[in-house]
């Protein structure tokens, strides 16, 4: 990361030329809401992985895994693809709120807009090609499993896919954390405001949820499974994972440490002030009304200030984060509790 002479990261803005999103131009060149899109490209997958073996008349033992496979990717990717174009439109929102405290000049706001919705074509481009080769590796690990072709089966074909799309959206995802991280470095909190900065919370819990509703898919594999959790399914579910830490504290990264500086200095300003009142059992009843008004005053706005929390996140981010975390386990739960009634013919 490279610096600037004021010691401030540079905000790497480069992407600001590049072509906007291509998922993102799709979706609106499809005239559809994002739900629309989301539940149209589902629906395609969904019909795509099992017409075929129903109209071949293949072995109904089969079916119920090829079910659930299809369920799952159906889901994921009208997920993916359904909640990207509110991902990413929903950070320029963001910045906007955040255009009041951050102390840059309307040209570089601009840049850093723009760069929120673009990628160069050279990343995009390689990210898919790294995306599809670690889906062939996959899909070669599920094949090895269950005795199946990669070319003739399409839930090997489908985890391609799921992974060609995860490394086209969570990539500039990752990359527009960062760039929240960096704009946390040019703002001067006011610790008396700091819901003025609620922002960068939201940059970080948005696509952290984002993620972490596609982890509630994973349970529809487990429908057509002996294992609950298969080691394949361990694989998503530990990048995933890693992809919600990023998700989530690289956007609060340079705010935090900017708010908790900020507070260290009021504090010492104040235990500064605080200390020319020497009230020892001499002196203290000399002094006056206003001397001890004055010292009340600065031990309430110190206790006040002390108590600032250097997570911008605010009630209601820390309640949806304390939510969506159980989810995942919730929906395994269910899952279980489904298949053990198809054990037992409910």
């Amino acid at each position: 990361m490279t610096e600037q002479r004021t010691g401030q990261p540079d905000l790497q803005t480069d992407r600001a030329e590049a072509p906007e999103l291509w998922f993102l131009r799709l979706q609106r060149a499809s005239r559809l809401p994002p739900w629309g899109f989301g539940m149209l490209i589902g629906i395609a997958i969904f019909a795509l992985m099992v017409l075929p073996p129903f109209i071949r008349g293949d072995d109904p033992a089969a079916l119920r895994d090829l079910l659930s496979s299809a369920a799952f990717f159906s889901a994921s990717l009208g997920f993916l693809v359904g909640a990207a174009p509110v991902i990413f439109p929903a950070a320029e929102r963001d910045l906007e709120r955040l255009v009041p405290v951050l102390d840059l000049d309307a040209a570089t706001l601009e840049r850093v807009r723009r760069a929120l919705l673009r990628s160069s074509p050279a990343t995009v481009y390689g990210y898919a090609g790294l995306g599809v080769i670690l889906g062939i590796l996959h899909a070669l690990l599920v094949a090895d499993d269950e005795g199946r072709s990669v070319v003739a089966h399409t839930p090997e074909i489908a985890t391609v896919l799921l992974w060609f799309m995860m490394f086209q959206i969570a990539p500039p995802m990752l990359a527009n954390a960062g760039l929240f991280g960096r704009l946390g470095w040019r703002v001067r909190p006011d610790l008396l405001q700091i819901s003025r900065l609620y922002p960068f919370g939201s940059a970080a819990v948005r696509p952290t949820l984002f993620v972490i509703g596609l982890q509630c898919a994973y349970p529809l594999l487990a429908l057509g499974s002996d294992e609950p959790i298969g080691a394949t399914n361990l694989i998503g579910l530990a990048v995933s994972a890693l992809l919600v830490v990023g998700l989530f504290f690289l956007p609060l990264r340079g705010i935090r440490r900017r708010i908790s500086a900020t507070r260290d200095g009021a504090l010492a300003s104040l235990d500064a002030r605080i200390a020319g009142f020497a009230f020892d059992a001499d002196n203290l009843v000399a002094a006056t009304d206003a001397d001890l008004s004055r010292v009340e005053s600065l031990l309430g706005l110190r206790e006040r200030i002390a108590r600032v929390s250097s997570w911008p996140l605010g009630h209601s981010g820390l309640r949806r984060v304390a939510l969506y975390v159980i989810l995942p386990p919730l929906t395994w739960v269910g899952a279980a509790l489904v298949e053990r009634m198809l054990e037992l013919g409910l």
